[in-house]
Parts: C-alpha cells; structure tokens; sequence
C-alpha cells in the first residue's frame, strides 16, 4: 500500500487575492505538479488539503491524486466545477470530503447529521451529470481540518463521527 502525502498549500487559497497578484494560476498548477512528480516518484499518492473554498480546479489540472477539502464549511464551493470535477474523478483521482467538523463544534453534529450534510452535497454534484457511484466508489471521508490543537476529547469525537459516517456511507452505498 503506497503511503499517502497530503500537503496544505498557502499559494491556494493566495490565488487571486489583491496581496498576491504576482501568483500566477500556472506558478501554483507547476508547483503543484512538481510536488506530485516528487511523491509519485517516491511511490506514494499526492494530496493537496485546502481548509477554504478556492479556485479547484487549480489542484483539479495539476497532478494531485486526491484532493481533499473543508466539505463541512465550503462543499458549496465545489458546485462551480462539475465538468473539472467529472475530469478529475475520471482520470481516477479522488476527493476526501471534509465533512467532520474540526474548528466548528464537533458535538454538535452526530453520525446521521454529517450524512445528511455529505450526501446532500453529493445529490447536488450527481445534478451536474456526476454519478453517485463514481463519487462515492472514489470518495475518502476525513475531518474537516487538522486535530493537533484540539483536546483529546475534542479528537476521540471526530475520529470516531469519522469512523461511524464512514460505516455509515458504505452502508449506504
């Protein structure tokens, strides 16, 4: 099994912004695909995470083989791209949906409530012409963004809504 390198990348969420009009769309996609050469040359897989809603199809064109995002705060941000989407799912790449909440409260959602969320943003996505089969068969599910800060009880939650929806999903499939 090849290990998995997920990089959060800054230029991502800079693209676009009036502090960083020298940052190009081809300087980030470039970068992108040299750090995902790196990877795959070492024989693992190359995600990029991004915790806002940004421009996707940035890391759609590179050569990521996953990309994971923030679903729980900005899943509606993937609802611009259907067609880069589609391409990126049918070139075999995959999208770790985000859907547990880490900097929100994590005890305010439960198993059934995530599901809801997540397979509201996938009904949406299968409007666009996407298949919930190939989205699902190529879907990961994670927490929404990093847990190193949080508290252990903070972690055990999210780890195990991740755990359950992740059943949950399968269950459903």
């Amino acid at each position: 099994m090849p290990a998995v390198i997920f990089v959060d990348e800054p230029g991502v969420g800079a693209y676009g912004t009036a502090h960083h009009l020298t940052l190009s769309r081809e300087m980030i996609i470039d970068d992108l695909t040299a750090l995902s050469r790196a990877i795959h040359a070492a024989h693992g897989l190359a995600g990029v995470h991004s915790c806002e809603g940004v421009d996707w199809t940035l890391l759609f064109e590179s050569e990521l083989d996953i990309v994971s995002l923030d679903a729980y705060r900005y899943g509606d941000s993937l609802f611009y791209y259907p067609l880069q989407i589609k391409e990126f799912l049918e070139k075999g790449g995959v999208l770790a949906w985000g859907i547990v909440p880490t900097l929100d409260d994590p005890f305010s959602e439960d198993v059934d409530s995530l599901f809801t969320k997540l397979d509201g943003l996938i009904a949406r996505l299968t409007t666009y012409g996407l298949s919930r089969e190939m989205i699902l068969s190529q879907s990961m599910i994670t927490p929404a963004c990093g847990t190193g800060l949080l508290s252990g009880r903070q972690v055990a939650r999210i780890y195990g809504l991740t755990a359950g929806l992740s059943q949950k999903v399968i269950s459903n499939a």
